[in-house]
């Protein structure tokens, strides 16, 4: 955690240390409070809580378009795909790679490649370019899986041996005692951290409204960090990245109605008790910046 900490520069006015604490924060209140606890096991639980720690690893407060556009090494590495995402992952397992870092040593192989594999699968859900996949996804393909288990059915399992480790007898961690197994296979958990570190990811749009807008500014203020860098390189600015012009603050309707309340929506489908308090609170800040006048064409910001 140390180690993680120091990754993430402090110049970043929103791609900082704290941003990470209140992603982590808010996986732990998915996980005991949003009703995610009852489909996980301890390794589901750690693979989530390691996601959300290393999901913004190293992170340079410029987002993808621009590391393409100036070729950047980790352009370069990735093949123009994701990356600062596929950075975040490949950065922060090298940092497990050293032996005062390396806390999973002793856990058992195919658990070490399960959670690998769910916390790869997260970081890269947190590209925007994924952003309604994954919301299509969690409609058409989670909550089909959760209705199947909450009727009592069975949901295929397409590896039962690589899923054996992950589905003891025993019931889910937060499960009531007495209840039948409810561990989602390992396509099914994929698809539910990822949705879920993606609401974690953009938290602040449930914060209440003075710590929202406080988040909001913030975000503003690094997307023109990044602008007044393409100027200086003499590269187009991109949307929202203009000092002289409307930034994030006011385009926030326009980013609440087409990415965050779609999102929002398809997982209080999954999870309704959960979803519908996300809901009210997003509906509350979505209202404060209805007092302004709208400026956005319902892009979205490119945050990352």
């Amino acid at each position: 955690l140390q180690e993680v900490e120091k990754g993430m520069p402090t110049s970043n006015p929103y791609h900082n240390s704290i941003h990470v604490a209140h992603v982590v924060q808010n996986m732990h209140v998915c996980i005991v409070r949003g009703g995610l606890g009852e489909y996980m096991g301890m390794v589901e639980v750690l693979a989530a809580l390691l996601g959300a720690v290393i999901h913004d690893f190293e992170h340079m407060g410029l987002n993808n378009d621009i590391l393409v556009k100036i070729a950047h090494d980790w352009a370069l590495a990735y093949n123009d795909r994701a990356p600062n995402e596929n950075h975040h992952t490949s950065a922060a397992f090298r940092l497990l790679q050293r032996k005062e870092c390396d806390f999973m040593r002793k856990l058992a192989k195919p658990i070490q490649a399960h959670v690998r594999k769910l916390v790869i699968d997260m970081v890269l859900a947190t590209d925007m370019g994924e952003h309604h996949r994954i919301t299509s996804l969690l409609k058409g393909d989670l909550l089909p899986r959760i209705q199947a288990i909450q009727a009592g059915g069975e949901v295929p399992v397409p590896n039962a041996d690589a899923d054996a480790f992950t589905r003891p007898k025993s019931t889910s961690l937060f499960s009531d005692p007495g209840m039948a197994d409810k561990r989602l296979d390992t396509a099914g958990t994929s698809l539910m951290l990822c949705g879920a570190i993606k609401i974690c990811d953009i938290g602040h749009s449930y914060a209440d409204v003075a710590v929202h807008v406080r988040w909001s500014e913030l975000l503003e203020e690094e997307l023109w960090k990044q602008g007044d860098l393409e100027m200086s390189l003499g590269l187009p600015l991109s949307y929202l990245m203009d000092r002289s012009k409307a930034g994030v603050t006011k385009s926030q309707v326009g980013f609440f109605e087409y990415v965050v309340r779609p999102l929002a929506v398809a997982w209080s489908q999954c999870f309704p008790a959960f979803g519908d308090v996300l809901l009210r609170r997003l509906d509350v800040n979505l209202q404060h910046w209805q007092q302004f006048p709208r400026t956005d064409s319902g892009a979205t910001t490119g945050a990352r």
